[in-house]
Order: structure tokens, then sequence, then C-alpha cells
């Protein structure tokens, strides 16, 4: 099983959850304290018709997922002052952003995948990312969820 998607069986559970709005390009929020990282992303998925849209804190990542609920986020787990499992707690904890999947991203030791998994994180993925196959996972997911 991929460690990617270790929470899915499939992506039938995922892609119910996702609906992109009509007349726009996929949304992810992209959620990590490193520049680096996010322009990275943005890079990747945006060269894949994906619009990313960039939170450097656990505050603003909030801020962004109310004020325009994503279709997906992609949440880095070690944040500065809050981590990804609080802010998972609290995007779960309000009805605008309980249903939005959010897959995990960190350097951390991945023996920590059945805890990260088990917390509610949809997928892990390891840093550094495999930006390939995370592109693959999101353009089956994004078309599967549209049509």
């Amino acid at each position: 099983m991929d460690v990617e998607l270790a929470r899915m069986d499939n992506f039938n559970e995922l892609e119910s959850r996702i609906h992109p709005r009509l007349e726009r390009s996929p949304l992810v929020l992209a959620v990590d304290d490193e520049e680096d990282f996010l322009e990275l992303t943005e890079l990747f998925l945006g060269g894949a018709g994906i619009h990313v849209l960039k939170a450097r804190s656990a505050t603003e990542a909030l801020w962004h997922a109310l004020r325009n609920p994503p279709d997906l986020i992609f949440l880095d787990l070690m944040l500065p002052h809050v981590d990804g499992f609080q802010v998972l707690r609290a995007l779960k904890s309000e009805p605008e952003t309980r249903d939005i999947p959010v897959f995990a991203c960190t350097a951390a030791d991945f023996g920590d995948a059945r805890r990260i998994l088990s917390a509610g994180f949809d997928a892990l993925f390891p840093k550094p990312v495999n930006w390939t196959r995370l592109r693959e996972i999101l353009r089956t997911l994004f078309s599967r969820s549209e049509g």
C-alpha cells in the first residue's frame, strides 16, 4: 500500500469530499512556514492547472480556509507556535471546513504514520515531496470529482 494513501483503500471516499466549484480551477491551500516549499508547491501544482493559496502560519491557514474554502489542504506538521495537528483539529471543528480533505506533509520520522493518519489526515506525504506522484494523485482526484 502506498504510504501517501495509507488511509484510503481507493479514491471513492476522498473524491466524494472534493467538490471543485464550477467555472474555476481546483483550489489547494498549502500551509508551510518555509517560503521555498510554498513556491515549489505553487510551481508544481500550478503547472497542473491547480490554483494554490499559500499560508505561512496556522492563523493564516485558518483565515484562508474559512474565507475561501479550498478543495484540499496540504498541511505541514511542523509550524511555529501551533503544530499541524492543532490546525487539523481547528479545521475539523468548523462546519465550513470539516469535510475538506487534508494531506499532511512532513520531514518528521515516518514511524509516526499511524498516529498522523489516525488523527484525521487523509494522506501523508514525506518531505521532500514526490511532486510527480502528488500531481498525478491530485489530477486523478479532481478529474474524477468533476465528471
